[in-house]
């Protein structure tokens, strides 16, 4: 009988992709937590970045714009994510292009 492999994979299971987990400080204390809504291993995740957390207070929350363009208090990975590109772009425009592997090494 031939070996299937695994019945459920997830995307960054696929590979060529930067898998960001959050951090999360409770009442402003441990800013390296991992945010208790995060996801975290060592087999998949890349980096982790700022999302916030809401088991704390308002103060452990990331500051964002909203789609209506208003500023709003919010936690998620979906705020480490972009804090994570925002760095690739800075690495990207000091250094010019250069490949994906390349990219992470100055992301580590």
């Amino acid at each position: 009988m031939d070996e299937m492999g695994p019945i459920i994979t997830t995307p960054g299971e696929c590979g060529k992709i930067i898998n960001i987990s959050a951090t999360g400080p409770i009442n402003q204390q441990d800013f390296d937590r991992p945010a208790s809504y995060t996801n975290y291993g060592k087999s998949l995740i890349f980096l982790a970045a700022p999302g916030g957390d809401s088991l704390g207070s308002i103060y452990d929350y990331i500051i964002s714009t909203s789609a209506n363009n208003q500023v709003g208090f919010y936690v998620g990975t979906s705020q480490a994510a972009p804090m994570v590109a925002g760095v690739a772009a800075l690495v990207l425009h000091k250094y010019g292009p250069m490949r994906p592997r390349r990219l992470e090494r100055h992301l580590k």
